[in-house]
């Protein structure tokens, strides 16, 4: 990234020269500071969220100051954080002496993907359908992605994979922590409301074009649906592939998932105990551990190709892939990362 220069030269100097005063009439205060100081290193750089010492000589009693805070930062002890790319004159006050020396702060260093002995498991096999995982992790195994599902509002009307929550009936939790792979990247978190119920997911759809009033016309603006075809490869050998999953909770909630398909087609499990909706069971396909750490779910295609859920190779129809549902006990938290079909 380019960084900019400062113009005034005379910043660059770290080192400034004054001339020494006197007091005859208060012989028990010490001499105010004189001479030369200069601060160490000269030039000196810093990473955006690193530290770097700074260091004034001689040894004096200092007063640190940046010029420019939103760059760079400095505490009373000259130890400069990087704050934003740029550069910041960082300046050490002795009485009347000051010295200064500009900082340049340039970004993080760049993710190295690992080498594939160090991918997490669940990221070394051959063929991958993503609903939900974070960029950089993505990044890593980004040649073996065959549907990228994930929501992409724009905020602009024109997504074709839309994260939809049925009548408010979850709010946006908080996230603390790592996500799944370790990265310092989000993962989704929803709160039960107190509407009785609660229910979410992920709809895949085209986007229609408008009429002068502002109302869908039967004309496809935006062909989002087709973006399910890829998974129809699942159907040929469905034994060959696994649904997986991370999730984290800390409550007793039990949470039903469900994949979705062509023509309404779907099949749903329960996560954490067998989940009753309204009477209607569905049975536990995996269990949690309720202390706050991700659990790894991994659960076969098969369950839901035999439950009845279809992929086929020229949808045109609005799928909702993916749904969650959490009951009605208000405060219940959903968390999940990770979310994708696999091929061993």
């Amino acid at each position: 990234m380019k960084i900019n220069k400062l113009l005034i030269a005379l910043l660059a100097m770290a080192t400034i020269f004054v001339g020494c005063k006197k007091s005859d009439d208060k012989k028990d205060e010490p001499t105010p500071p004189s001479g030369t100081y200069a601060i160490t290193p000269n030039p000196a750089s810093v990473q955006v969220g690193k530290t770097v010492q700074l260091t004034l000589n001689p040894a004096a009693a200092a007063a640190w100051s940046s010029g420019d805070p939103t760059k760079a930062t400095v505490d009373a002890n000259g130890l400069v954080t990087g704050v934003a790319v740029g550069q910041a004159v960082v300046t050490a006050k002795v009485g009347d002496v000051s010295a200064s020396v500009i900082v340049t702060v340039t970004a993080d260093e760049p993710i190295v993907d690992p080498q594939p002995s160090e991918l997490h498991a669940s990221l070394k096999h051959s063929e991958y359908y993503i609903f939900q995982m974070d960029d950089i992790t993505l990044a890593k195994i980004s040649s073996k992605v065959k549907a990228d599902l994930r929501a992409n509002d724009n905020g602009d009307g024109s997504n074709t994979h839309s994260w939809y929550i049925w009548e408010n009936t979850y709010s946006a939790g908080n996230t603390s922590g790592r996500n799944f792979y370790g990265e310092a990247e989000g993962w989704y978190s929803f709160q039960v409301g107190t509407v009785g119920w609660s229910g979410g997911g992920l709809s895949i759809h085209d986007v229609m074009k408008k009429d002068v009033n502002g109302n869908p016309t039967d004309e496809v603006e935006i062909a989002g649906a087709k973006d399910m075809n890829p998974l129809s490869a699942i159907m040929a050998n469905p034994s060959d592939y696994v649904f997986h999953i991370a999730m984290k909770t800390t409550d007793q909630a039990v949470h039903a998932l469900q994949l979705g398909g062509a023509a309404g087609s779907n099949f749903t499990v329960g996560i954490g105990g067998d989940f009753n909706d309204n009477g209607k069971i569905y049975a536990k396909a995996a269990d949690i551990v309720r202390d706050g750490s991700w659990n790894e779910i991994e659960i076969p295609m098969t369950t839901f190709i035999n439950g009845g859920l279809q992929y086929v190779s020229n949808n045109t129809e609005a799928v909702n892939a993916l749904v969650f549902l959490s009951g009605g006990a208000a405060g219940t938290m959903l968390q999940f990362d990770a979310c994708f079909i696999y091929k061993k």
